[in-house]
């Protein structure tokens, strides 16, 4: 609790207060705060107006999440500022170019309006020191937003929060194979696990279980491919899920042939992107390391030998058994 008395002796004992400098005094001047509704025609007139040298990268992939956002309902248009400079007539937007280009692509339009902004400034100086003001909250990523909805609910208790995004991540790669996993946000995967039909929350507390204090020396066994593909084996035989992942995991006192070491050894030896430097390794899809997964434990159930990994064409994913 703020102790109010202190900070006021304090005040009174302290140095005088530097009095921070006006608007004015900065070279620029609010002249319109108001609510506009960003219809597709207003996005295509402010994404119209030219561009400074020291705006930021444009995202396509900002583009493409805030699009799937506006298309589920989970965009909140209250929440958007429009920030515009005008300088010497002239209009450059300066916030909500993503948002502005989301409109145009998703073909929604919004119900509630978005809060519209506009500057005067005195010149190119006066405009970039206020640009470089904007926007300086920190956005919340979608493992802060799985820790929001899921840590510590009862549900979930005991289910460390870093376990937890680890776990939603392959959640995602199970529920979407190949190019869908792109189209769907992380919160789509949320609303299947609370689906109470789904039987997920259940398989959660099992993969948890198998995966364990996280380790350097089982890097590769945390991959959302594989996450995923022990949560689909979780949901089906939980017993038999938690023999053959700690197989896969530890590697002890397995045959040559094993399905479980052939799959860890698959796993050690391949990545989703190129490495910087080190052994060569094999590269390989998000979707191709499920699949290979699936197939280890499909071999594992039925005792078949794994001669070689081959990538798997496309088509239906091979069901577990």
């Amino acid at each position: 609790m703020v102790n109010k008395s202190a900070l006021a002796a304090q005040d009174a004992e302290g140095p005088e207060k530097t009095k921070p400098r006006s608007y004015e005094e900065q070279g620029f001047a609010l002249v319109t705060d108001t609510k506009r509704l960003l219809s597709k025609k207003f996005a295509q007139e402010l994404l119209s107006y030219p561009k400074t040298a020291w705006e930021r990268a444009f995202k396509p992939k900002r583009v493409n999440r805030y699009v799937l956002c506006m298309q589920r309902g989970r965009f909140h248009f209250e929440w958007v500022s429009i920030v515009v400079f005008i300088h010497k007539g002239q209009k450059f937007l300066a916030n909500a170019k993503h948002t502005s280009d989301a409109v145009i692509h998703s073909g929604i339009t919004p119900e509630h309006a978005a809060r519209y902004l506009e500057y005067e400034v005195d010149d190119e100086a006066s405009m970039r020191e206020l640009y470089a003001l904007i926007d300086q909250n920190f956005t919340r990523t979608p493992r802060q937003n799985i820790v929001a909805r899921c840590y510590d609910l009862d549900e979930f208790k005991g289910i460390s929060q870093r376990h937890m995004t680890t776990l939603v991540e392959g959640l995602r790669t199970m529920l979407y194979p190949g190019a869908e996993r792109t189209r769907h946000l992380m919160e789509d995967a949320l609303d299947e696990l609370f689906d109470q039909n789904s039987g997920l929350i259940d398989a959660f507390t099992t993969a948890y279980n198998i995966i364990g204090p996280f380790s350097n020396q089982y890097s590769f066994f945390y991959k959302s491919s594989v996450i995923g593909a022990m949560l689909k084996t979780c949901q089906l035989h939980p017993r038999l899920a938690a023999e053959f992942w700690s197989g896969v995991k530890e590697g002890a006192d397995l045959s040559r042939d094993d399905a479980r070491l052939k799959v860890r050894n698959m796993l050690l030896t391949t990545s989703t992107k190129k490495p910087n430097s080190g052994a060569p390794v094999r590269i390989a899809t998000h979707e191709a390391l499920y699949r290979w997964c699936i197939r280890g434990w499909n071999a594992w159930r039925t005792g078949a030998i794994i001669s070689k990994w081959e990538h798997p064409r496309d088509g239906a994913r091979e069901d577990p058994k």
